[in-house]
């Protein structure tokens, strides 16, 4: 199965580089899925057709204007076409069905396209970044009795959730954010926290529910 991953920006003396982080093509190969970067450059809607599912991955910031309000001065905005993209994985995934897993910026574009919000900065005496943290899983979670506990996750955001999109259900939170996410009719799962860069039980059951959400 062919895993469409969104590609990001990064500008180097002058020039404009496509790139995705090997994390994260060493992580869907772990799950046997065959990843095919998607450029931002030339959204061709052939390569769209190619892929089972799609992989939105961690990245700068998305544009506030996609949820009507101005950027933060601390924003570290992407190139507009990075977020054009984002937004076209999902027009295609939501009207084809097929599944989207989202990762750090991967659900924070996930929201604003279900007409959610973010809370642009967070100060990180309150959600330290890099560190450890528990996620705790809702009591009413599809995932409260697969996951292994603690669940330790890690943390590497600036910006959170705050009004959640619509049709969306927040499985698991850490430290008043939003961490875990699913969408109540579509085949669309996310993580705030960078799951690539874990490998446990935990993590599988998110894939299964994933890879499952593609099977059928």
């Amino acid at each position: 199965m062919i895993i469409g991953i969104a590609s990001r920006c990064l500008i180097e003396n002058q020039t404009k580089k496509i790139f995705v982080n090997e994390d994260y093509i060493k992580f869907v190969k772990r799950y046997n899925l065959i990843p095919l970067i998607i450029p931002f450059n030339d959204i061709d809607e052939k390569i769209l057709s190619l892929c089972d599912c799609f992989l939105i991955p961690g990245g700068n910031d998305i544009d506030a204007k996609y949820y009507h309000r101005k950027n933060h001065p601390d924003s570290i905005l992407v190139d507009p076409l990075v977020d054009q993209l984002d937004f076209k994985i999902l027009d295609y995934a939501v009207k084809n069905k097929r599944p989207v897993l989202g990762i750090c910026r991967g659900l924070q574009v996930i929201n604003v396209y279900f007409g959610g919000s973010l809370v642009q900065h967070i100060k990180s005496k309150i959600h330290e970044n890099a560190l450890n943290h528990h996620l705790k899983i809702n009591d009413s979670s599809y995932f409260k009795n697969l996951f292994s506990k603690p669940y330790i996750i890690n943390s590497f955001h600036h910006q959170k959730i705050d009004k959640l999109g619509n049709n969306l259900i927040v499985e698991g939170t850490c430290k008043m954010a939003i961490e875990l996410i699913t969408h109540r009719s579509l085949p669309i799962i996310a993580c705030q926290y960078h799951l690539e860069k874990i490998d446990d039980n935990n993590t599988d059951q998110v894939m299964k529910y994933f890879l499952k959400s593609i099977l059928f």
